[in-house]
């Protein structure tokens, strides 16, 4: 079996593959049937961004995130006959456990807002150096929470191994999940779970304190739209009235000490939870 047929047996129909080179993809071209029957051309590959029609993308164990714009992004699954899109592309993305380590964000993949689960892992470590991984989220950005949480919460976090992830592995970089990978950490550290229908949202500044996050309103909606009934904000959103439309309950915090306590319930840096 050639290489292009053993592609066009794993996507589909709705896969054209053209470029194929000695053995890896050099290049593939892709045109993909929409629900609506439309159809687009696209490239994907290593050594195709020089080319005009280049579209980024990313593979996740839900699907794949096809960035056709700064602004817009295709949420696609392979099936039989190809790709089709993806018509709530939040829910591959939600867990829908209660664990302790368990936290929920919104993130943004384009225009798109995204629930998503975030999944840490905090134990004592056995190394001189604890070990600290992201998968999903970058490295240096957990480093600076961790390092937050332990000046400002007074978590001795610094002898604990830390691995973090995000369900589906989906990619976020967005400083608007930093309230929710602290809380993640926090909850896995204390082994205490948050409450269920939580969603959290917000930026953590050196000093400790949450900063407010773009189209805070867009994110509301769209996990009040999936059954989340609480949210943890930065103070001053000013979407009191949006929560009550939405029957939303809006919990505003000035710092991330003040977040978790509000998410979680207890003081987490309390020895005592």
């Amino acid at each position: 079996t050639s290489l292009r047929e053993e592609i066009r047996q794993e996507c589909g129909e709705g896969w054209m593959i053209r470029g194929i080179g000695k053995g890896l993809i050099q290049k593939v071209q892709l045109t993909v049937r929409f629900k609506d029957g439309n159809r687009t051309s696209i490239v994907l590959g290593p050594k195709a961004k020089s080319d005009p029609n280049f579209v980024p993308w990313v593979g996740t164990s839900a699907g794949w995130i096809l960035r056709v714009s700064t602004d817009i992004a295709l949420i696609m699954k392979s099936q039989g006959k190809g790709l089709a899109e993806v018509g709530n592309p939040s829910e591959l993305f939600l867990k829908g456990e209660s664990a302790s380590g368990v936290a929920t964000i919104v993130a943004f993949e384009g225009t798109r807002s995204l629930v998503v689960d975030l999944q840490a892992l905090v134990g004592v470590t056995s190394y001189a150096s604890p070990r600290r991984t992201a998968t999903g989220l970058g490295t240096n950005r957990l480093h600076q929470i961790l390092a937050v949480l332990e000046k400002h919460m007074g978590l001795p976090l610094s002898r604990y191994d830390c691995y973090l992830a995000v369900a589906g592995g989906l990619e976020v970089e967005e400083p608007a999940a930093d309230l929710g990978v602290a809380a993640a950490v926090v909850s896995s550290y204390r082994d205490l779970m948050l409450p269920k229908g939580t969603v959290l949202l917000g930026e953590l500044g050196l000093g400790g304190q949450l900063r407010p996050v773009g189209q805070l309103g867009q994110r509301l909606k769209e996990a009040v739209r999936l059954g989340f009934h609480r949210a943890v904000v930065p103070q001053g959103s000013g979407l009191g009235p949006i929560g009550k439309e939405l029957e939303l309950e809006l919990l505003e915090a000035a710092s991330v000490t003040e977040a978790l306590v509000m998410a979680l319930g207890v003081n987490p840096a309390d020895d005592r939870c």
